[in-house]
């Protein structure tokens, strides 16, 4: 099957379940024939990637995000938030830098700082709203 995407631009907000994406573009790409009800019943068609670009905003239960670009690969459960002052909040932990990319499952970060900025981040490992995630230094 081949791949393909949507594309939509303008105040973009996708939701699933409790997870929000806001942004100026949203990019889904998706594996099959999405027109083919058939096939969709089947579960043959399924969203590989999101690419969000412009005032990106996430919501979801376990925390909260903002960054200029944000790429999330379901199959890896991967987010990676690159931009200047890109940041990252569950409950009062947060983590922030040029780019960030978050293991979904296995709570940790890998931070990347830009020329003109530090990464920044603070956690509290008792902060029951949350588990702590764990920060991952870059290679």
């Amino acid at each position: 099957n081949e791949e393909m995407f949507a594309e939509f631009i303008g105040n973009v907000r996708a939701t699933q379940g409790s997870f929000v994406i806001t942004s100026d573009k949203l990019r889904i790409y998706y594996q099959g024939d999405l027109l083919n009800s058939e096939k969709r019943a089947k579960d043959e068609d399924l969203v590989k990637k999101i690419e969000a670009i412009g005032n990106v905003k996430i919501d979801s239960e376990q925390f909260t995000a903002e960054t200029d670009k944000l790429e999330y690969d379901t199959a890896t459960m991967t987010y990676v938030l690159t931009g200047d002052n890109s940041k990252i909040l569950s409950g009062k932990n947060y983590v922030s830098g040029s780019k960030i990319t978050f293991y979904q499952k296995d709570r940790q970060f890998k931070v990347v700082r830009g020329k003109n900025n530090r990464i920044k981040a603070l956690f509290y490992p008792n902060d029951k709203t949350s588990d702590a995630p764990k920060l991952e230094k870059p290679d």
